[in-house]
């Protein structure tokens, strides 16, 4: 992928996050996605789709930590751990998630595209 098109899926990804990610991911639907709060759905759908590595919270959770994720979290997304877990569990790539070594992995990959 060049980077003139990463520059325009980013861009594509900052308009309509739940849109990139049933294109990119090939998917009808995005269920648990659309069901967490929207100021994190670029963040997440950045971090699966072009490997970019998401803030302290959203790491957290994408590596499993569930615990610290909890700490971390703010009043809103401290709601929706549990949606946050069915999504990676339902929705994403299993490479992507659940251990700390995965995440670096899929980062140093370039996320889906990558």
């Amino acid at each position: 992928m060049t980077d003139a098109e990463k520059r325009q899926l980013y861009a594509d990804i900052d308009a309509n996050p739940i849109k990139a990610f049933k294109v990119q991911l090939k998917r009808g639907d995005a269920t648990y996605l659309t069901m967490l709060p929207d100021y994190m759905l670029g963040g997440i759908c950045r971090y699966l789709i072009l490997g970019i590595k998401p803030g302290s919270f959203l790491t957290s959770i994408v590596a499993g930590e569930w615990d610290l994720a909890r700490k971390r979290a703010d009043a809103t997304n401290a709601m929706f751990i549990d949606t946050y877990r069915a999504f990676l569990d339902e929705e994403c790539p299993k490479g992507c998630h659940g251990s700390p070594e995965a995440v670096r992995a899929w980062c140093e990959k370039g996320g889906l595209v990558g």
